[in-house]
This record gives C-alpha cells, structure tokens and sequence, in this order.
C-alpha cells in the first residue's frame, strides 16, 4: 500500500530504512491506506473454443468470450484541494503537505481528520470515496485457413467485441460526519461544485454516488485477411484489416452553475455514437541464402481511431474538436545469420507517426487538455545476437539505439470540468525534442 514517491534521504532517515512507509495511519484502532494506496479487482473470465478441421487443407477456429469485472480503488476527497490534504502526503515526494495531519510517529491522524468533520458546521470536509472501473466485455474471435497449394497460404477472419465499462465513485466513509456536501464556497459565499455531477446541495451518505457516474459503450467490428507464399529460398506477404470502432457515452450528471449562481444547469444524458473506420495494409519479403543467411524487408501503413478517453477528453458527453484518426507509416529492413551455434540479427526501422491525440489533466487540476496533431519520427538499428556453446546453455545479447523525436510543434485547448473549452490555448514548442517515457539507447546480456 506505498504508493508515493520518496526521496532516498527519508529512507535513510527513517528508522525502518528501505521499508519506511508513511502512506497509512489508524481509523478505528485498525490501519487505513491514505489515497491511492488501497485497490481492490476482481475480472473473472469464460471463453468457448471451437476448432473445425474442414479438410486436409482448410480449418476454422473460432472462440466466444465474457468478462465480467469490478472493483477500484480508495481516493480522498473533500470541499477544496485544502481540505482533502488533510489526509494525503504530496504523491511527488512522499512528504507532507503543511495542512497534513500528522500523529508523533508520523503517520495520518485520521482522529484528527474524524474530530475536524463533527465540529464542521455544514457535513463532513474531507471524506473517502471509492473510484470503480468495471465492466462487461462479450467478443468473438474467428479464424479461417486454408493452403491453396504447398505454396500458397490463405487466412481470414473476424474480430467482433462489444464492451460496455462503468465508472463511478461512491462515498466509503463519511469520516466521522454525518453526511457530505459536494460543493466549495469561495471567498464571497458563492456555492461551487468540486465536480458538477449532481446538486451540490444534497445530504449525501456512504453508499451515494459523488463526483461521477457514467458510461462507455464501445462496439469494434473488424476483419482481416493475409495471403503468404512460401518457397525454399524465400516467402512473401501481404495482409490487409478493416475495423468500425464506433463510441457512445452516457453520464446522468448534470453539468453547470448551481446555488448562488445564475446559469441553469445544463443534461446530456447520452451521445450519439461515434463512429471510425481504420485499416491496415502490410506487406513483407525475406530473402534465404547461403544456408546461414537471410535479409529481409517489412512494410506497413496504418491508421488508429483515437482512443475513447480522445474523444470524450473532458470527461463529459462533449466531443474534442477536430478529432483525426492517426496514421502510422513504418519500414524495416534487416540482416540475419544462423548457424549451429551463432545467431545474429540485425536490423534498421524508420516510423512516421501522425496525428497522434492525448488527453491528460495534471494531478490535483480541475482542467484538461486536449492535445491533437502530434507526429513523431522514430528510427533506430537493433542487433542482438546468441551463441549456444553445448545444447544446455545459451548466451546472448542485445543493442539499440534510437533517435525518436518529435516532428512538429503544437497548440492545444483548454478544457473545464464541464468539458467546455476555457478560450486558453497552450503552445508546446517541442519540435526536435526527444520522445520520452520509453529507453531509446538499451543494452542486455543474458544466459538461459
């Protein structure tokens, strides 16, 4: 249940060393995760396989499948970022805020937390909540093959899903207070939501849905098909996919000004669907000489519907605008040499990468942002190579570099709570910047 960085000097401080965690404290005599140090899932699975042989050149599998899951994990919650700190460290450090509620010992007073929610004039200020993900999952997956000759080797099939993902958070523990209020009061008296999902105004309890409640629908139908000759000094092949990703959301909160304010509050209760169609095209050849050796090049172009979270970035029914499908060209040439005891391989690839959409909202920030339009240039050799000195043992190794940079600069929105763009637009010059979260220069040896 750690769940916060910590810098190396407070472990070294602390009396229990590389096992010093601060991320809990005592509820009720018995020990309580502080925010985000507590999950809990459970995603049972059933599938049914049936395999065809239709004749000694032809066979059909085909497999239908259902999951059913639930389950999330604890958040801290409250009136305004102030109040919620009470209970949490800074997740970047692992150190305490200074409105961090603190025992000798240095873990959450949460008796602190409970007396501060009893005396508070209207209903509990801080509070924990538990956020779900869960889901329903139905697919079918169906493949079909068939050997026209020796030579010449045919598949095809279906790819059909339909998922339907619920995500809400309910109120755990009021923490001492008899009830909750979701909104904050700025400095004039002016009622606020947190987060405009229902009437701030309402006495809610443990068990009562709290900041949000909807739900992703996402129906994928897709097929592909691939051709492949193969002959003693070389095959080739060609592969082609087409899929329908269409996405509807629905969110029963209703988004807008509440108490005090003069704007009524505004429902959408479901989208319509979105709709995109994304196919794939890859074709590649390899080359076998020698006995030893083979080179090779592989190709493909792609293009990828932006995820739901891209289309619906503000965590509303709103829809981003301009949304683009990314596209994907890439290109791989490469040597290979294997013998008895010796395996090399190397190769070269180039990526363009287009269009790319994120959507993210820094942490404790009640803004998103939408980011379209991003490209990518990713190129780089790798090698890596074996050698098996006797059947029992094998040593290998491997090297790569790469240069993946971005290939433009970009200007991205704004987005509010309510899934409304603020009129802020932000510049990202990252041009010639490196693209990160991913090593680019690695190295391994190994023995099995």
């Amino acid at each position: 249940m750690r769940a916060n960085r910590h810098f190396v000097d407070d472990y070294d401080k602390s009396k229990d060393g590389i096992r010093f965690n601060n991320d809990y404290g005592y509820l009720n005599g018995k020990v309580q995760p502080t925010a985000s140090a507590y999950n809990e899932y459970h995603k049972p699975q059933l599938s049914l396989n049936h395999f065809w042989t239709i004749n000694d050149r032809s066979s059909l599998s085909t497999s239908v499948y259902y999951s059913k899951s639930t389950g999330g994990g604890l958040s801290s919650y409250g009136k305004s970022f102030g109040d919620r700190k009470i209970m949490q460290v800074d997740n970047t450090n692992g150190r305490p805020f200074a409105e961090t509620a603190l025992t000798p010992d240095g873990l959450i007073d949460y008796d602190k937390v409970m007396e501060n929610n009893k005396t508070a004039a209207d209903g509990s200020k801080a509070i924990f909540v538990m956020g779900t993900n869960a889901h329903e999952w139905y697919g079918l997956v169906s493949s079909y093959k068939n050997d026209f000759t020796e030579m010449l080797h045919f598949t095809a099939g279906l790819d059909m899903r339909y998922y339907k993902g619920y995500h809400y958070q309910k109120i755990s523990d009021l923490l001492g207070g008899a009830y909750y209020k979701d909104y904050t009061t700025s400095k004039s008296g002016d009622v606020f939501p947190v987060l405009a999902y229902r009437d701030p105004l309402a006495e809610l309890r443990e068990g009562d849905k709290v900041g949000y409640d909807n739900t992703s629908h996402i129906v994928w139908t897709g097929g592909f098909t691939q051709l492949e000759l193969t002959r003693p000094s070389y095959n080739a092949f060609v592969s082609l996919s087409v899929t329908n990703h269409m996405y509807k959301r629905k969110d029963p909160g209703t988004y807008g000004a509440y108490g005090n304010q003069v704007t009524a509050p505004v429902s959408m209760e479901t989208t319509g669907w979105t709709c995109f169609v994304p196919t794939t095209v890859k074709a590649g050849f390899n080359y076998k000489f020698g006995g030893i050796h083979n080179v090779f090049i592989n190709g493909g172009y792609v293009t990828k519907a932006p995820t739901f979270d891209g289309v619906f970035a503000g965590k509303t029914n709103v829809k981003t605008n301009d949304l683009k499908m990314e596209k994907i060209g890439t290109v791989e040439i490469g040597y290979g040499l294997h013998t008895r005891h010796f395996g090399v391989s190397l190769n070269g690839y180039y990526t363009k990468w287009m269009d790319k959409t994120y959507s993210y909202r820094p942490y404790n920030n009640t803004l998103y942002y939408s980011v379209p339009g991003t490209d990518a240039v990713h190129k780089g050799i790798e090698l890596e190579a074996t050698y098996r000195p006797f059947a029992t043992l094998l040593l290998g190794g491997n090297f790569a570099i790469g240069d993946w940079k971005w290939d433009n600069d970009i200007h991205y929105d704004e987005i509010s709570d309510e899934g409304v763009p603020t009129g802020n637009t932000l510049n990202a010059y990252i041009k010639d910047l490196h693209v990160g979260n991913a090593p680019q220069t690695s190295a391994a040896l190994y023995a099995t």
